[in-house]
């Protein structure tokens, strides 16, 4: 089905845009201060142009080259987020959680991309994942997924609890997204913290929601990724539990010249003295 936006602009912005000022200077404050914090009029614009630019990164490359536009781009940003949802791994049969990838680096002579995941006040570092081993460009590639539509997410979740999948059985709808999906900047504070896939369904509704009626269709892929996150890969496999965008993140080694490196790139990154 086709998601129905109605554009609804108000004066203020949601309260998780508007980072706690007794949290210091953290990343999600260097990123709400471009949008002045509760300037929504700013915070559309800055969205509506940041799809506008990937669209048209989409759109002029090959589908056989996916997206690969978009992630030589996040490698070559100077300063500033770069930002991707992500459906984090199930850790001990437990809830799976959505979260942010805010910037992809890599280090030094190290093989593989680094993520940085959520929120944190530099230069203590944030979460950080490397990426899968069949590298990050895979899950960036769209790709078809089958998964549940909009319709029976709404009546599941009437009825189940919010840290429950949908089963991948009965009507699916088919569509052609990656796994890593990009989200504008000034969205990352929206997800700093982890959410299960519900959650953080209601918060992507909302900001759609804000965008003026003639850009929404920008944001449509972003819509169906976090539906499709909601439901659960199926089959008798040791994931069948997890969602079907599940990214096999793995873990970095914790190495004094590692840290040292990755607290570097956090400063240069979000230069805090300049913008809050």
């Amino acid at each position: 089905m086709d998601f129905k936006f109605e554009h609804s602009l108000s004066k203020h912005i949601p309260f998780y845009l508007v980072p706690d000022p007794d949290n210091g200077h953290s990343v999600s404050s260097w990123i709400a201060s471009t949008y002045a914090f509760t300037d929504a009029i700013s915070f559309c614009e800055i969205s509506t142009a940041e799809m506008m630019t990937v669209w048209e990164m989409m759109v002029s490359e090959p589908h056989s080259l996916g997206n690969s536009a978009i992630f030589c781009h996040a490698l070559g940003i100077e300063s500033g987020p770069c930002g991707f949802l992500t459906v984090l791994p199930m850790v001990e049969e437990g809830a799976q959680y959505v979260s942010v990838v805010h910037a992809l680096r890599r280090c030094g002579n190290r093989s593989g991309v680094h993520s940085f995941i959520g929120d944190t006040q530099p230069p203590r570092l944030p979460t950080i994942k490397l990426e899968p081993k069949n590298g990050l460009e895979t899950y960036l590639r769209p790709s078809y997924k089958s998964y549940c539509d909009s319709d029976r997410v709404n009546t599941f979740y009437d009825s189940q609890p919010e840290d429950t999948l949908l089963p991948n059985e009965g009507p699916r709808i088919k569509r052609r997204f990656g796994s890593l999906i990009f989200i504008p900047s000034v969205w990352v504070p929206a997800f700093t913290e982890p959410l299960l896939p519900i959650q953080a369904r209601k918060r992507v509704m909302e900001l759609c929601h804000m965008m003026p009626e003639s850009s929404q269709h920008l944001f449509q892929d972003i819509m169906h990724w976090i539906t499709a996150a909601c439901t659960e890969q199926g089959g008798d496999g040791p994931n069948s539990r997890a969602s079907i965008l599940t990214i096999p993140w793995r873990n970095v080694p914790i190495e004094r010249q590692f840290l040292l490196w990755a607290e570097g790139e956090l400063v240069k990154l979000y230069p805090m003295n300049n913008h809050v």
